[in-house]
């Protein structure tokens, strides 16, 4: 595709307030898209946030191209994986509409969770905080989002 049929995408990645730290590192390493004009939005859904977000949440969800998941233990035990707008976006996912992408941060049981059949980021399932240099982690993330965009825009 050229660069004028590239379509601009928005990308909405899903963390839990305790995982801050983390995801906005990864979206510092996914900044490079939005500058290259491949993704127009990186947001990102604090799945903690109050009610009044739900409607903002449910259109951000709606508009997403590309929706990463921030995996750790505490965004798998959180009720967020149980939740309607899991479910939507999983269902979003299997219809086509969206990709969701795991991103492992740190290890935990995800395989064993609605996102199991799910391809997880880094590759070969290991945790970006697995990675002796965790930047490494995150470029291997990168990477594998930008593939998904190539295929997004095919």
């Amino acid at each position: 595709m050229t660069e004028e049929t590239t379509r601009a995408l928005t990308i909405l990645c899903c963390h839990i307030q305790e995982d801050e730290v983390l995801t906005h590192e990864l979206a510092l390493h996914l900044s490079v898209f939005r500058r290259l004009g491949s993704v127009q939005t990186i947001s990102q859904r604090n799945i903690s946030a109050d009610e009044a977000w739900k409607n903002s949440i449910d259109q951000r969800i709606k508009e997403a191209h590309i929706i990463l998941l921030s995996v750790t233990p505490a965004f798998l035990a959180s009720q967020y994986c149980d939740g309607n707008e899991f479910r939507v976006i999983l269902e979003r996912h299997k219809q086509g509409k969206a990709h969701a992408i795991p991103v492992l941060l740190h290890p935990g049981p995800w395989k064993n969770s609605p996102m199991g059949e799910l391809k997880a980021l880094p590759a070969e399932n290991r945790a970006v905080s697995d990675w002796y240099e965790i930047n490494e982690g995150f470029v291997e993330v990168a990477k594998g989002v930008g593939k998904a965009i190539k295929l997004y825009n095919k």
